[in-house]
């Protein structure tokens, strides 16, 4: 129900639409000015992108769904998101999200909707607060002075009745204090910003406002600061992010345990739909097993500081070959046991329709509509994407054509196989080699010619070399 010229006097799905609608606008607007606050946990320059991507994905799952209650709308919002959070950043807004679902599914009073009502001024106020024990519950190691602190000044802070008084103040505030809040952390003091994640925590919280009190969000998030970040030491990251969703059944305690031995800013959130992992680390495939090892539904590998819109990405079951096409600047999705419907949305959430989609065996190259079929073929295509055939599978296609391919069962046989690649046009030499085998010896055989070589996964992959020239 809604009075002219006021804000919704209860929640329902319409309202909590029309927030995701408000709040996703904004943050798309002002990621750029978030991007470039973004020096924490990793300084990768991506805080406005993911959380904004991430909040997205939610609001197409409302625009499929479009549910008449605002229990069921903020559930929606929060598995959409969630399924589909990029980042640590990410991931955190996913978990508050989805605090904020439960809180207002908890708080709601059946004799409340059986009267036609929905939630009003407490049960907002309560999933305000479930949502900010939720984001904080999902970070293994919380640092003070981030989007943590600020998601739990506004729940404490909020409060009064109607609807549109219960945010207003308590974000204010939450807004005023952000430079000092963020002062308590080491990292973004020395850089003399403030926490890139906690800016766009506020720019949902005020869209809500806006919503609650009928204004406009037009003008949401322009207090974000620009700027640049002072010179500074970067907190220890790992070099790459490995994001994993595992089956809803996961021993997720046991998970936590093991990838906090293994890198940095890991986060771990779950709904009814499963799992969701996150960590930086520099053992990717330390990571990846153990994420193998729990009910693995799949898993995305990025380095930490690659490209925010891969140009491509690699469908894989190997591991070795998922961290090597990570390294290489691509995005690598390995599956868990099955391939299904909810891979296929997973690749194309992570292509956006830009990038070149490969697989490295059949089964998957079907499953994703890929283009090759093999290590050697995906890792030239990979490179031809990443030189500039980003939107045309015709220049990733030309690459193919030009590929000339043998194999050696050994180390012993890579003279030979070389003589039957090589000559004056060859300029790039591709390797995937055995595991087992020795690459240094394929490099010194190639101390005479000017040719580039690439070597795929170098701890092996397979029972013998195969080797391609371009």
């Amino acid at each position: 129900m809604q009075v002219a010229g006021t804000g919704p006097q209860a929640l329902d799905g319409r309202s909590l639409h029309v927030w995701a609608i408000a709040a996703a606008g904004a943050l798309e607007r002002v990621a750029p000015r978030i991007d470039a606050l973004n020096v924490f946990p990793v300084a990768d320059g991506d805080t406005g992108t993911n959380t904004s991507l991430t909040f997205a994905a939610g609001l197409a799952a409302l625009d499929r769904v479009r549910p008449v209650s605002a229990v069921e709308a903020a559930d929606v919002l929060a598995r959409g998101a969630l399924a589909a959070a990029r980042g640590s950043s990410g991931v955190i807004l996913g978990a508050w999200l989805t605090g904020f679902a439960t809180g207002l599914a908890s708080g709601a009073s059946p004799g409340r909707h059986a009267g036609g009502g929905g939630p009003g001024a407490p049960e907002l106020v309560g999933a305000l607060r479930t949502a900010a024990l939720t984001a904080r519950a999902a970070v293994e190691r919380p640092s003070p002075g981030t989007v943590l602190d600020i998601a739990d000044q506004v729940a404490q802070e909020a409060g009064g009745e109607p609807l549109d008084r219960v945010l207003p103040a308590a974000v204010a505030a939450a807004r005023e204090g952000l430079a000092a809040t963020s002062e308590r952390h080491p990292v973004l003091r020395a850089a003399g910003v403030v926490d890139a994640g906690a800016c766009a925590l506020l720019v949902v919280l005020e869209s809500l406002a806006a919503v609650l009190a009928g204004g406009s969000a037009g003008s949401v998030g322009d207090w974000v600061p620009g700027g640049s970040p002072r010179a500074h030491e970067e907190p220890v990251g790992g070099a790459f992010e490995v994001m994993g969703m595992l089956d809803v059944s996961a021993d997720a305690t046991t998970v936590r345990s093991l990838l906090g031995h293994l890198g940095d800013a890991l986060a771990v959130v779950g709904d009814r739909d499963g799992w969701r992992t996150h960590v930086h680390t520099d053992v990717p495939a330390d990571v990846l097993d153990v994420l193998g090892g729990h009910r693995l539904a799949h898993a995305v590998v990025r380095a930490v500081h690659g490209p925010h819109q891969p140009a491509a990405v690699v469908v894989t079951r190997d591991v070795q070959q998922a961290v090597w096409f990570a390294a290489a600047g691509t995005a690598a999705v390995l599956p868990g046991a099955a391939v299904d419907d909810g891979i296929v949305g997973v690749v194309h959430e992570i292509a956006g329709g830009h990038a070149v989609v490969l697989a490295t065996e059949p089964g998957l190259q079907s499953a994703v509509r890929a283009l090759t079929g093999d290590p050697l073929s995906a890792a030239v295509a990979a490179a031809a994407a990443a030189g500039g055939a980003q939107s045309a599978d015709p220049g990733v296609r030309a690459a193919l054509a030009r590929l000339r391919r043998t194999t050696a069962a050994d180390d012993a046989g890579l003279p030979a196989a070389l003589d039957l690649l090589l000559d004056d046009g060859v300029e790039v030499l591709t390797a995937v080699p055995a595991v087992g085998a020795d690459p240094t010896a394929l490099r010194s055989l190639l101390d005479g010619y000017d040719v580039d070589v690439v070597v795929l996964a170098p701890d092996g992959t397979g029972t013998g070399w195969v080797l391609g020239a371009e």
